[in-house]
């Protein structure tokens, strides 16, 4: 009789454990994050752009977000980007309660490292981007530089500053010096763009590369070009911008396939704007619900126009589903091509 009661208590514990999975895999995106706190992790230090325009972005996006949970802000800064980025994918919750921003960089650096065991950004799933740095970027030109056109690259030395050996105001000009024949002396190392300017007005540098969007603001380079004393020279990217139609683009001057598949791998990830991700192991239909949740949050006109101003910028969204194109973009580029952007990225 024991046995028997002992068997009837134990297939009905099993009944009702069922029923309560059932019960929780049913719950709609809504009901789960309802009560919940969701952590936005920034893979760079308080007080850095990406900071700022998280802690800005969060406000819209937790009003768009379903179930309505709290939302509160951490600082993940190390690697450029990849601590945050690699913690994401290892050993975060898997909920959905966790969203990092990332660095664009992420998308293509573990591929040229070696380092995907680290961070694989096929291995999360991308939910949207604010794009606040227009796409494509310049090299500006200061007064004193010798080079004061796109053809004197290739002709004049032009030293130009940058922030660190991989990042992207590095990697694509050390890229022009290596396939195009420019000839930029390159020095890594400025903290940011004040301190590229200041040197650029000390003379220590002749420019740097920056995107657009900086142009149209004092602080950004736009006051010294009103007053002539710094302009754009080249575009980088495969088109003229349409403000500055008499600037040729970067890829007026690729002759060869080669060429022009390296350019492209480099080009590629500064589209991505300011990337966020979730674990891979999220359920499909909250990946979709935060999906939307960014949707959502970009026609939100009152917070869009409150973002514009404080980017400077006009500030668009990048899907989850095309960041995820992207990155299956950069990850079918050939052996050759990876070779030679590992020789332009790699310290030896």
């Amino acid at each position: 009789m024991k046995a028997i009661n002992y068997t009837l208590a134990l297939g009905l514990a099993v009944g009702v454990t069922l029923a309560n999975a059932g019960t929780v895999s049913a719950q709609t995106p809504e009901e789960f994050y309802t009560g919940k706190t969701v952590t936005i992790v920034v893979s760079a230090a308080a007080g850095t752009a990406s900071d700022s325009v998280a802690r800005m972005f969060v406000d819209t996006l937790a009003k768009h977000f379903p179930g309505k949970p709290d939302m509160v802000v951490v600082n993940r800064p190390g690697a450029g980007g990849l601590t945050a980025a690699s913690e994401l994918m290892v050993s975060s919750d898997k909920d959905g309660t966790v969203i990092a921003l990332l660095q664009r960089n992420n998308l293509y650096i573990p591929l040229v490292t070696g380092k995907e065991q680290q961070f694989d950004p096929r291995n999360v799933r991308w939910v949207g981007s604010i794009n606040g740095e227009e796409y494509p970027n310049n090299i500006l030109s200061f007064e004193s530089s010798p080079a004061q056109s796109a053809a004197e690259i290739f002709e004049k030395p032009m030293v130009i500053g940058s922030t660190s050996f991989t990042h992207e105001n590095r990697a694509i000009p050390a890229m022009m010096n290596k396939y195009l024949g420019a000839q930029f002396k390159i020095v890594p190392g400025y903290g940011g763009r004040g301190e590229v300017y200041l040197a650029m007005e000390r003379g220590e540098v002749d420019g740097w590369m920056q995107g657009f969007n900086t142009l149209r603001t004092a602080a950004g380079g736009g006051d010294w070009v009103k007053a002539g004393r710094a302009k754009p020279i080249i575009v980088i990217g495969t088109e003229r911008h349409p403000e500055w139609p008499d600037v040729p683009a970067l890829g007026e001057f690729v002759k060869d396939d080669e060429q022009r598949s390296v350019m492209n791998f480099f080009l590629a990830p500064l589209r991505a704007g300011r990337p966020f991700a979730v674990p891979g192991e999220v359920p499909e239909d909250r990946v979709a619900a935060i999906r939307q949740a960014f949707v959502d949050a970009f026609a939100d006109s009152e917070a869009l126009t409150l973002l514009n101003a404080s980017l400077e910028a006009n500030t668009t969204l990048i899907t989850g589903e095309e960041l995820e194109a992207l990155v299956a973009q950069i990850y079918s580029v050939s052996d050759e091509t990876l070779q030679g952007a590992r020789d332009i990225l790699i310290e030896k």
